[in-house]
């Protein structure tokens, strides 16, 4: 029951804001680690369509012909509406002193593919429609860090008890919680967006490194400052 309680005032103390307090008293602080490994579940892919003319008309034609086929391509293979995010259409004069005045118009999509079975027919889909069609890049989704996070304040809350009795016990003092802090830290580097390179080669040839989700490791760091009760 103890333990519960402690619990509940180590979360509750964590998500208040900036645990201040009034006067300065004797403390100790302790440092605890908390992690577990989290697998990605889903391959995040960014298609780029850019076509350039001169003619603005012409150019956003063409890229929304191409979109359609894309978009087309993707739900053959497999992907469903909500999984294929299309951004606006964006335009951009060129001029420069050796051409005249033309217009780049580009469209994003991303293809969010959440069954790693698709990944060969959505990479052919997406490498095969044009050359004005290319992967720009991809990123992952780790939709279960929330779960993890609750997870993981709740075993920095055990093992700061844990902790706490043993100071107490060796020292012959009474500790109560002050404040907590913490900072947390996903994989080393976060889910920062990979480069993709050279993906207008054969479909088959870019799977191997996708073929299973990566696992990084999401790790909390606490603070934990108790008052020494004399």
């Amino acid at each position: 029951m103890l333990k519960k309680i402690f619990i509940t005032m180590f979360i509750f103390t964590l998500l208040s804001v900036g645990a201040q307090t009034i006067e300065e008293k004797p403390a100790v602080t302790f440092q605890v680690t908390a992690e577990k490994e989290i697998e990605a579940d889903k391959l995040l892919l960014f298609i780029k369509i850019e076509k350039k003319d001169k003619n603005f008309k012409n150019g956003s034609a063409a890229v929304s012909y191409l979109s359609s086929k894309l978009i087309d391509a993707l739900k053959k293979a497999g992907l469903k509406n909500d999984e294929i995010v299309t951004d606006k259409l964006n335009s951009t004069p060129d001029s420069t002193w050796w051409s005249s005045k033309e217009y780049t118009v580009t469209l994003n999509i991303k293809a969010i593919i959440k069954n790693t079975e698709l990944i060969p027919d959505v990479f052919t889909a997406a490498s095969s429609i044009d050359q004005a069609v290319t992967v720009a890049g991809f990123d992952y989704d780790y939709s279960g860090v929330e779960n993890v996070k609750s997870e993981l304040i709740i075993a920095g809350g055990e093992t700061a008890e844990k902790y706490k009795q043993a100071y107490e016990k060796g020292y012959g003092v009474k500790l109560k919680i002050a404040s907590v802090n913490s900072n947390d830290e996903f994989g080393g580097t976060g889910a920062m967006m990979e480069r993709a390179v050279n993906f207008k080669m054969a479909a088959s040839d870019a799977q191997p490194e996708f073929n299973k989700l990566p696992v990084k490791t999401f790790r909390m760091t606490f603070y934990v400052k108790y008052y020494i009760v004399q």
